[in-house]
């Protein structure tokens, strides 16, 4: 009897086990249809499904979103995944891998809602009709002022940021930037203020600066006449030394660029030529009558002019010179400065 119940389990198992090596091998050979019917079915499906818009009164207006050049695939999906524009990274990942010839240009975009996935990767492949805007290191905020009236062709633009903008002189970072053509003074703004935040609070120490009452503000006032009297990233550390040095001793800075700062006007904002009477000028900017850092930044410097005055370079050099050699000439003493004026002026 013990034989017949284990060959009648025997059958059993072997008849089972056939089944399921039969309903295995069909998944298998279906698994490919499987996953392309729930592929299409979640890259057709809308980013916003019309219960979660319905919730929200705001949900229903486009959502901006900013694709900078050199953003990774990570990185825009992440994007897009935390402004609840796609329904999964991985996914949209996915279908960029699977769709190899569709590609995402960089720019300043106002995103419909209740796209697709093809459709929202087809909206950024198309581009934008952004204004490709490029700040200049060093510039002046009415520099940007008149560059925004002539990349917009919009002087009025250019007037009415001027207005908003003149208090942050230092803080609007030079930069490219994809700026829509509809732009209002403020969104301009706050574009360069936001980007220099995220640029810029890095590299703040974390607890105090090189010297009590040296802050921030300081640090982008020096960085301001860094960036306009020292062209060299090498020299920039060793200059904001000097005159960091010059600053703890009570020592007039002697920096032209805060002459040239305080005459220069429409069509010739930084004039080279100075005078004596341009130098002899009164005005709190002007280092050369006027002891301590002016009331403000001169100009908008950029990184490299800020990571110096963070951390200027102690020498024991007092003095520095651009001659017309086009390079920083040191000096320790003031017989030696007087040489290099007679030998590179």
């Amino acid at each position: 009897m013990e034989e017949v119940a284990d060959e009648k389990r025997y059958l059993f198992t072997k008849k089972h086990t056939k089944y399921f090596l039969g309903f295995f091998l069909v998944l298998v050979l279906l698994s490919p249809a499987l996953f392309y019917f729930y592929y299409q079915g979640a890259v057709e499906r809308t980013n916003y499904p019309e219960e979660k818009i319905a919730s929200n009164e705001d949900l229903t207006l486009p959502v901006d979103v900013i694709i900078k050049p050199g953003d990774t695939t990570t990185q825009i999906s992440d994007l897009l995944y935390q402004n609840d524009l796609i329904n999964s990274a991985s996914l949209f990942k996915l279908y960029l891998f699977i769709n190899k010839g569709k590609t995402i240009q960089a720019g300043h975009y106002r995103v419909p809602l209740n796209l697709n996935l093809p459709e929202l990767v087809d909206f950024f492949g198309k581009g934008t009709f952004d204004i490709k805007a490029t700040f200049l290191e060093g510039w002046r905020v009415e520099q940007y002022a008149e560059y925004i009236s002539e990349a917009f062709n919009n002087p009025s633009l250019g007037s009415e940021f001027l207005k908003i903008a003149q208090p942050y002189e230092g803080f609007l970072f030079p930069d490219t930037y994809f700026i829509p053509r509809e732009a209002t003074p403020e969104l301009i703004l706050n574009l360069l203020r936001d980007n220099f935040t995220s640029r810029v609070d890095p590299l703040l120490p974390r607890n105090v600066f090189v010297a009590p009452g040296y802050g921030l503000n300081e640090a982008v006032i020096l960085a301001s006449i860094l960036e306009r009297e020292v062209a060299s990233s090498e020299d920039r550390p060793i200059v904001a030394g000097i005159l960091f040095k010059r600053l703890k001793n009570d020592w007039p800075l002697d920096a032209d660029a805060t002459v040239q700062y305080v005459i220069g006007q429409e069509g010739n904002w930084w004039p080279s030529n100075l005078t004596l009477d341009d130098i002899n000028s009164y005005s709190s900017y002007n280092t050369r009558q006027v002891e301590g850092l002016p009331p403000g930044p001169i100009c908008n410097p950029s990184l490299d002019a800020i990571k110096a005055a963070l951390a200027p370079q102690e020498t024991a050099y007092w003095f520095y010179l651009n001659g017309k050699d086009g390079l920083i000439h040191f000096a320790k003493t003031i017989e030696e400065h007087n040489a290099n004026i007679a030998t590179y002026l």
